[in-house]
């Protein structure tokens, strides 16, 4: 009834994706949650991944955009091998600039040791999908985890944002 009575004259209707239960145990909320999953084609052709950052949804608004924390949302920088989270920004209490969050705030799960689940099939579609959109040599995918398993959103061509200096400083040193 909604299209029917609609002024639009296309529409696009798509499956609506459900997030793995870990993810959503994660943030108490049954939303899709990103992986930013960085792939990095050498001069060789092989297919790295120095960065991968996880998207992680903190109210239910129903997007995953981090928006700097202005949103309530937070991100994760991961372990690229192993999908660990290493640290968790959100927007600060005075609403300007980021600080460390250590648990989620509304499921009060803590961040630390969390290993993203499917990781690394997450990573292998990243990689085939890097090879398929060859000569781009550095492509930042979103990668919804998501209780039927891994599906490839979309690809950036600029995978802003780094959330922290130190991964600024990883950047740099990982293209020189």
């Amino acid at each position: 009834n909604h299209i029917a009575e609609s002024s639009y004259d296309e529409w696009m209707v798509q499956e609506r994706l459900r997030p793995h239960p870990a993810l959503a145990e994660l943030s108490g909320l049954p939303l899709i949650q990103t992986v930013r999953i960085v792939t990095y084609v050498t001069r060789n052709g092989e297919i790295e991944i120095p960065f991968a950052w996880l998207r992680i949804v903190g109210s239910p608004k129903g997007v995953d955009n981090f928006s700097f924390g202005r949103n309530g949302n937070l991100v994760a920088t991961l372990d690229a091998q192993t999908g660990v989270i290493q640290h968790v920004l959100g927007g600060d209490s005075a609403g300007f600039g980021l600080e460390l969050v250590t648990e989620h705030p509304l499921s009060g799960m803590k961040f630390a040791g969390f290993s993203i689940p499917e990781f690394a099939a997450a990573c292998s579609t990243a990689k085939r999908a890097a090879a398929a959109f060859s000569p781009l040599r550095t492509i930042g995918w979103d990668v919804a985890i998501t209780d039927q398993g891994i599906s490839l959103i979309e690809g950036n061509v600029t995978w802003d944002p780094l959330p922290t200096c130190s991964d600024l400083a990883r950047v740099i040193h990982a293209f020189n």
